[in-house]
């Protein structure tokens, strides 16, 4: 259908996707590109996507998340390009990996012999990876025992063929972050068991998206990188760096419908979304139900104006997307992990020193009060980590320069209280009981902080709930403190 058909429209410039795909072999050179082509390419149409990459890039490796992702490759005609299937194949699925040649993860010695009993039934030697676990705790085999059973498992099956081994980095959007460093040491023990099993690797991989802008060490160690949203142009580094120089394949095309002036207090859009701060220029844009575009046309004298601030907000949306589509993840049920016991003070420290770089930036005075001692509480690491993160890195964005940072556990009755402040702009009392309601952004420090979507907050409210935990805020003489729960152990 013609485009003149349609008001807005997603634009995917291919090209662009070349491009991106040079400069990021060219940064992790001599390690190559395995693009991660899960959600359908993150919505851009992963079919597309993948006939560019093998065609016009040479790219000989591609991964799905799923089994079905892999099939429509397979059926759309990417036939010669091998497929790494990343998460678990079911054993409803597994036939039709196999039929169709992909390569299947395996981390348990159960899986290794479903695996070669459908193989053996349709006369086929299949190609596998190994995943190791490091940390993250959802699927893989640990280095030590539990890696040996699932070698053990594959000496006893000639009709697998061991091609590679791959984990996944918790947190490696943080450059220098100490976890990661953890896990792939962690990794490194599990490849050398593997190859001491005498198992030749022609893939090695650990590296996401974050960590392959910043984890020289892990890079040169590796035979390939995993790019996700980075060889669709969206650099994942915490700070907002893009140190390869990529660029956003997608962008949105629209018209401005409607101009619409809104004064101070006013709400704009369904469940009153926004709320005005100032006298505000509101751009009517088609992206949304029929019932919810009010019709109009734009003055002449406001076209440019109109143009200036979609492609600003353009840029926002993105960003939205992404963390639209991180706290669906976190809301969905697969999200909620087995509780472990943990420290709470080593989450909270590791995550103060992932953040050293902005805290000397801004020279901040850190104070700590923590206990002597371990902080043994109940939960899930990974998810106290995201908590400490989000909290702490919105502490050192909206302290004022050389302001004071805090950071304080004290336990009473059973719970841990894990407190963040910083020194900064005072909320009015009046905006506290909105603070995390999802897009919300409370005093103008926040309102005019370009980068934040409002979403920070919400998360970690989302979480904290997910585990029965609460979280509060204070704010008053130019001090913001925000305080969870967590069980003790």
């Amino acid at each position: 259908m013609d485009l003149t058909c349609y008001n807005s429209y997603y634009e995917v410039n291919l090209s662009v996707l070349e491009e991106n795909f040079k400069k990021i072999s060219r940064f992790i050179a001599p390690a190559q590109v395995i693009p991660v082509l899960k959600a359908d390419a993150y919505g851009m149409g992963a079919l597309e996507i993948a006939r560019v990459l093998t065609e016009r890039c040479g790219c000989r490796t591609l991964a799905c998340s799923q089994t079905y992702e892999g099939l429509v490759l397979r059926e759309g005609g990417i036939t010669d390009a091998e497929i790494l299937i990343m998460g678990p194949v079911l054993h409803d699925t597994l036939p039709h990996a196999v039929r169709w040649d992909m390569q299947i993860p395996l981390f348990t010695s159960e899986r290794v012999r479903s695996l070669s009993r459908e193989a053996a039934r349709q006369g086929k030697t299949v190609k596998a990876q190994i995943k190791i676990e490091t940390g993250l705790n959802r699927i893989g085999a640990w280095p030590g025992k539990q890696l040996q059973e699932v070698i053990d498992a594959l000496h006893q099956c000639p009709n697998i063929q061991v091609v590679g081994a791959f984990t996944h980095f918790a947190q490696a959007e943080t450059p220098e972050d100490a976890f990661t460093k953890e896990q792939f040491a962690v990794f490194k023990e599990g490849v050398a068991q593997l190859e001491e099993a005498g198992f030749h690797l022609s893939y090695i991989h650990c590296c996401n998206t974050g960590a392959s802008e910043w984890y020289r060490e892990a890079l040169d160690f590796s035979t390939h990188i995993r790019a996700g949203s980075l060889v669709l142009g969206y650099s994942d580094i915490a700070d907002g760096s893009n140190p390869m120089g990529l660029q956003e394949m997608l962008s949105w095309r629209t018209t401005a419908s409607f101009i619409r002036h809104v004064e101070p207090g006013e709400t704009v859009s369904y469940d009153r979304l926004f709320k005005a701060e100032k006298p505000t220029d509101i751009a009517v844009v088609s992206v949304g139900f029929a019932d919810g575009i009010l019709d109009g046309t734009i003055p002449p004298e406001k076209e440019r104006e109109s143009l200036q601030v979609i492609s600003s907000e353009t840029r926002r949306l993105s960003r939205l997307v992404r963390r639209m589509l991180e706290l669906s993840r976190l809301q969905s049920s697969e999200r909620v992990a087995a509780q472990e016991q943990f420290d709470a003070a080593e989450v909270l420290l590791r995550v103060l020193v992932s953040l050293e770089a902005k805290i000397t930036e801004k020279e901040l005075d850190v104070q700590t009060e923590l206990p002597d001692g371990p902080v043994m509480v109940w939960g899930d690491p990974d998810a106290v980590t995201q908590v400490c993160y989000n909290l702490l890195d919105n502490a050192v964005k909206f302290a004022v320069p050389q302001g004071r940072l805090s950071l304080r556990i004290t336990t009473k009755g059973g719970k841990a209280y894990i407190a963040i402040g910083n020194e900064g702009e005072t909320i009015p009392p009046q905006q506290l009981s909105h603070i995390f309601d999802r897009f919300h952004k409370a005093d103008s420090s926040r309102s005019t902080h370009k980068d934040g979507v409002g979403l920070g907050l919400y998360i970690v409210k989302t979480l904290l709930n997910t585990y029965k935990e609460d979280i509060t805020v204070t704010s008053q003489d130019g001090f913001t403190e925000f305080t969870f729960t967590l069980s003790e152990v």
